[in-house]
């Protein structure tokens, strides 16, 4: 028998693909936005991120909001999404981040795996990249 991913997500309990699929999007909407309070909200308040994966983990909504506020800081962003896979509670996400300063364009494109609680918050986040896959013009 085949299931599309939404099927096979929707046999698990407690796990709604389609509202994982919904805080991805809201997620790469908000990256390096003015909206840190709200981009940190997509967050449990004891969340963990790796950005990079392997880097000391940022724990909590300060550290994290800290985090985004940077990113924020560096100049006008726009993000492009290229795919996103559901799986469980687990969504992996591949998008490009090209950020505009006032005297160059910084573009990445990471890899992101978050693990999602039942209520759809991400509870940890690992952003796959090295600073070799950082393109500056």
């Amino acid at each position: 028998m085949t299931h599309t991913a939404t099927e096979a997500n929707e046999e698990l309990p407690g796990v709604d693909a389609d509202r994982i699929r919904e805080v991805i999007e809201e997620y790469l909407q908000l990256l390096g936005s003015e909206q840190l309070d709200r981009i940190t909200e997509l967050f449990t308040s004891d969340a963990l991120v790796e950005d990079p994966a392997g880097s000391k983990p940022k724990s909590g909504s300060s550290e994290i909001r800290e985090l985004y506020r940077v990113l924020h800081e560096l100049g006008k962003s726009k993000v492009r999404r290229h795919s996103i896979r559901i799986g469980s509670a687990i969504a992996v996400v591949h998008f490009t981040i090209t950020t505009t300063t006032e005297t160059q364009r910084i573009e990445l494109s990471p890899i992101d795996v978050m693990e999602f609680t039942d209520q759809g918050r991400i509870h940890r986040m690992r952003a796959f990249w090295t600073p070799e896959d950082i393109a500056v013009s």
